[in-house]
């Protein structure tokens, strides 16, 4: 905006009217690094500032924590939910879901007191999905979100029923009654809406191409 204006100062007289340049143009032009700048990573700060404090806690002992800690990830993850739900508080939600999916991580850990073989193991398979999932990032156009989306919840519901099933072989032998309800429900519904999402990404994608 003030470029234009330096550059023909009769533009406004010109066309016979002034027209006044907004707030946010004017600062776009003298301040773009202050305008453009991403915030979301304050939201690192209380991050590590509660992990700190859960670890600091479960040293002690606090037979609760874990529960706790599972609790506050599903309501972490259902604010990001609602945050992705608007264009507006999309960052938000992101973030919200980062935080909910890492407490449940370190929740988990915790819940089996952090083995050397296990850390191992999720160091790995971390890894891999990082790399997977930096390389979907690179490669994907916004034209391609849906079909994506439904490919990754297609996914997730893979998950739940992979989890149900290792859960109860895991112990054949100290099975409950619950245990194994909770684990025919997560086959059940896993399996039910895998493969709908599936199907969705088939056929957006063949829509598109």
């Amino acid at each position: 905006m003030v470029d234009r204006l330096r550059e023909n100062p009769c533009h406004g007289a010109a066309a016979g009217k002034w027209s006044t340049p907004s707030h946010d143009d004017v600062a776009s032009d003298i301040w773009p690094w202050e305008w453009s700048r991403d915030h979301s990573w304050l939201y690192g700060i209380p991050a590590v500032v509660f992990t700190g404090g859960f670890l600091a806690a479960a040293s002690t002992g606090m037979a609760s924590l874990v529960q706790a800690g599972y609790l506050t990830s599903s309501m972490l993850c259902i604010a990001s939910l609602s945050g992705l739900g608007s264009q507006a508080t999309a960052r938000q939600g992101n973030a919200l879901g980062i935080l909910g999916v890492g407490l449940g991580i370190l929740s988990s850990l915790l819940a089996v007191s952090f083995p050397p073989a296990l850390l191992a193991w999720f160091a790995g398979v971390a890894t891999i999905g990082g790399t997977i999932g930096t390389i979907i990032d690179c490669r994907i156009m916004a034209t391609e979100l849906p079909q994506m989306v439904a490919a990754l919840h297609s996914v997730v519901s893979l998950a739940a029923v992979l989890t149900s099933i290792g859960s109860v072989l895991a112990d054949p032998s100290h099975l409950s009654t619950l245990h194994l309800v909770t684990a025919y429900l997560g086959v059940v519904i896993g399996g039910i809406t895998s493969s709908p999402n599936c199907t969705a990404t088939a056929v957006i994608h063949t829509e598109t191409y």
